[in-house]
């Protein structure tokens, strides 16, 4: 389940419910792009209580998006994405932890950590991390951060005229550029908002111990 307070909508209106957050999918999926906040929020801003204060935003994921276009294809993307998940699997992290979601020209890419982190402290960490495992893949897009608004998974986009539906990491890893994706939502789809981590999960908080940000030294002649 959805955690909240969170932003939907591109005029980052609060939600403060799951019930809220259903009637805006219900009311506009089909007729316009939802939109929702990747992160839910700790507290209200002290000084604008009608926002919240994107310093108590929940980490409790990372995230990438892959697009084609003046990058690349859609082949380019799945080979970046596969690419992606490899690098991922490969430093331990437990298969179920890792969510994708076709959005009509490209993917989204949920990992979840084993903890939640809260802070705007946790921006360049996460960052950081996220740039690192996708170095050198050409048809990124974007990465997360604490003000990140992203597609509600299984909602239509009206400009692309496709669904943006969560499909099976696992099936598509094993047979990137055959997996064959629904043109519609499967209605037991494993979605990755509200997910909870399963089993090894990524640890943020350790690697950015074990990766330190590295000062540049500054000399005065």
């Amino acid at each position: 389940m959805l955690q909240f307070p969170r932003q939907m909508g591109l005029h980052r209106t609060l939600c403060k419910s799951n019930q809220q957050f259903n009637t805006y999918v219900d009311n506009l999926n089909g007729k316009s792009s939802c939109y929702v906040s990747l992160y839910s929020f700790r507290h209200m801003d002290k000084f604008k209580p009608w926002k919240v204060d994107v310093d108590s935003a929940v980490i409790d994921r990372a995230w990438w998006d892959f697009d084609s276009g003046d990058k690349g294809t859609i082949e380019n993307v799945k080979e970046d994405v596969h690419t992606l998940m490899t690098r991922l699997y490969d430093l331990g992290i437990t298969k179920k932890n890792v969510y994708l979601v076709a959005t009509g020209r490209g993917f989204h890419v949920h990992m979840m950590f084993d903890k939640n982190v809260v802070g705007g402290i946790w921006r360049s960490h996460i960052t950081r991390f996220q740039n690192f495992v996708a170095k050198g893949l050409k048809t990124l897009d974007g990465v997360a951060f604490p003000q990140k608004m992203i597609r509600v998974p299984n909602t239509y986009n009206v400009t692309r005229k496709r669904w943006a539906v969560s499909i099976d990491a696992e099936k598509f890893f094993q047979k990137p550029q055959t997996y064959k994706i629904p043109k519609k939502p499967i209605e037991k789809s494993n979605l990755p908002l509200g997910a909870k981590p399963i089993g090894n999960a990524f640890c943020i908080v350790k690697w950015a111990h074990d990766n330190p940000i590295v000062e540049m030294e500054v000399r005065e002649y």
